[in-house]
C-alpha cells in the first residue's frame, strides 16, 4: 500500500491535484476505474494487480487524467480543441513513453508461450491467462453483401 500512496502523490503532484483516494477492491474482469461523482474522487485498483509497480503506475497516471479531464469540460464555443482521446494521451504519453504504455497494455503472456503479440484490448485478459474475447457485431448492423 505504501507504494501506491507514494505514486499516487507524486503523480497528484504533477497534474495539480489535492484530494484523491485510492481503494483497493477484488474484481474478475475490472484493472481500474474511478468514481468521479464521489468527493473526493475515488480511484478503484484490483487487488489482483498491485504486485507490479509498473502495471499500478500505469493505472494510476491513467485514472489521474480521466479525473483531470473530467474536471475541466471542453469548451462549446470559441476554439476548437483536441478531441477527449487525443488530450488524453497526449498526456499519458508525456509521463510514460508509447511503447511502455503498449507493453503494458499488451501484457497477456503470449510472449512466454511463444505466440503472437497480443493486441492492445486483451491488456485485461493478461490477468486471467484467457484470450481475450472474440469481437461481435453490433446489432443493427447489416451483413455485407457476398460476392
Amino acid at each position: 500500500m505504501e507504494k501506491i500512496e507514494r505514486i499516487l502523490e507524486r503523480y497528484k503532484t504533477y497534474l495539480g491535484m489535492r484530494d484523491v483516494v485510492v481503494e483497493i477492491r477484488r474484481y474478475k474482469t475490472r484493472d481500474a476505474f474511478t468514481n468521479l461523482t464521489s468527493s473526493p474522487p475515488i480511484i478503484y485498483l484490483n487487488e489482483y494487480l498491485i504486485d507490479d509497480e509498473v502495471v499500478v503506475e500505469y493505472l494510476i497516471i491513467r485514472e489521474l487524467i480521466h479525473i483531470k479531464l473530467h474536471m475541466y469540460p471542453p469548451m462549446r464555443y470559441g476554439v476548437p480543441s483536441l478531441s477527449y482521446a487525443d488530450k488524453f494521451n497526449s498526456i499519458l504519453n508525456f509521463f510514460l513513453p508509447k511503447e511502455k504504455v503498449e507493453e503494458i497494455r499488451g501484457k497477456d503472456g503470449k510472449a512466454d508461450r511463444g505466440e503472437p503479440e497480443a493486441s492492445a484490448t486483451s491488456f485485461s485478459s493478461f490477468l486471467w491467462g484467457l484470450p481475450a474475447p472474440p469481437r461481435v457485431a453490433r446489432l443493427g448492423r447489416r451483413a455485407p453483401p457476398e460476392g
